[in-house]
């Protein structure tokens, strides 16, 4: 895909958007949301480390980045309510292990969806 800039004499330049550098990969929304998709779907079924940051109606928001900033996370998860183990409580801030059940294409981004019944959390390999 190209775009047309504009050089210092005001003539227009078409340009691929690789090439328009980080200003243009902020306003695609497309070119934030890929990699991360790309980078979790292939980890279904892999068991990941994450920290609690919120929770809505039952399920628990969880951060798959390293944690550090709590008003931003890096990579958001949901372990809903369904996958939860009903005797487990967490709070906000506390590290959990989950597996990965699936990554699904939403419009506002990927939607990586967490479990804790997975037998992968059993398993001693």
């Amino acid at each position: 895909m190209t775009k047309t800039t504009t050089d210092d004499n005001g003539d227009g330049i078409a340009k691929p958007k690789e090439e328009l550098g980080r200003i243009a990969a902020e306003a695609d929304p497309q070119a934030r949301v890929r990699p991360i998709y790309d980078q979790y779907i292939d980890r279904v079924g892999q068991v990941v480390l994450g920290y609690v940051i919120g929770f809505a109606r039952g399920d628990i928001f969880v951060d798959l980045g390293n944690g550090r900033d709590v008003g931003k996370p890096e990579v958001l998860a949901v372990l809903p309510r369904t996958e939860q183990v009903g005797s487990e409580r967490y709070s906000q801030g506390e590290r959990i292990r989950a597996v990965i059940k699936d990554v699904l294409e939403i419009a506002k981004g990927p939607q990586i969806i967490l479990s804790r019944w997975s037998p992968e959390l059993t398993r001693t390999d």
